[in-house]
């Protein structure tokens, strides 16, 4: 499925079942109580979508990934579920930094969130409020962000955040 730049930012997809599709989006759709399971969310371009209690599982790699660092995309991405994922829960590569908050991230294999742009002092990604655990083939709740890859904790959770994935 692919939402282009001219779509409309009205744009809603709820209540919807994706396994083994990419969804690329390029305009400030909200996606909102869905399930995804072996596939991925890309965002690119100009791209400001809401990303709001949604189910991500079993996927082959990265389940959403932010692309794109000569755009300004800024997603909200809230109260989500990402959970049993092969690669990061989150893959980023931005110019502005989306909100990532109040999200569950649970056993991701190769760590819960990336920002790809570390060598780019000017931006810094600082996330808040997320519980991030058994990630980067590490044991327990992160709390120094050692199983994300650059990523600042304004603050983090030690236990889960309830009422977090699509819910049904």
């Amino acid at each position: 499925m692919f939402l282009k730049e001219s779509s409309s930012n009205d744009s809603i997809i709820k209540y919807c079942s994706f396994e083994g599709a990419i969804l690329e989006i390029e305009n400030s759709v909200t996606i909102d109580h869905n399930k995804f399971q072996d596939r991925v969310i890309e965002i690119s371009k100009n791209g400001s979508p809401s990303i709001k209690y949604n189910t991500f599982t079993a996927t082959g790699g990265e389940c959403l990934i932010i692309k794109d660092p000569t755009s300004i995309v800024a997603p909200i991405i809230t109260y989500n579920e990402f959970q049993n994922i092969f690669a990061f829960g989150i893959s980023l590569s931005v110019g502005d930094s989306p909100t990532i908050e109040n999200n569950n991230i649970t056993n991701c294999f190769a760590g819960g969130i990336c920002w790809y742009n570390e060598d780019d002092p000017t931006n810094k990604l600082e996330i808040k409020g997320n519980y991030i655990a058994d990630c980067a083939n590490k044991v327990g709740v992160d709390t120094t962000g050692e199983q994300c890859s650059n990523v600042i904790y304004e603050t983090y959770r030690i236990t889960p955040v309830e009422g977090t994935g699509c819910g049904w």
